[in-house]
């Protein structure tokens, strides 16, 4: 995991979601969308994908800061 974010500048608020996956997923889409950067999609459904149900929030955690 790196030690900032891929994107520094973005914070999706998501740890009050519980393990609603599809919740967490939409938030950062939405995210993605504000800040311009849907042209990355496909990377990070990628790159999520690979997650299990455990480790989701450290996947975005290497894409966005987290709250």
């Amino acid at each position: 995991m790196p030690a900032t974010p891929k994107y520094p500048d973005i914070t999706v608020k998501v740890l009050n979601l519980g393990d609603d996956k599809a919740a967490i997923i939409i938030t950062c889409l939405y995210a993605m969308k504000q800040h311009g950067i849907m042209d990355k999609l496909p990377l990070f459904a990628d790159y999520i994908s690979k997650a299990s149900s455990d480790n989701l929030i450290e996947r975005i955690k290497d894409w966005f800061n987290v709250e």
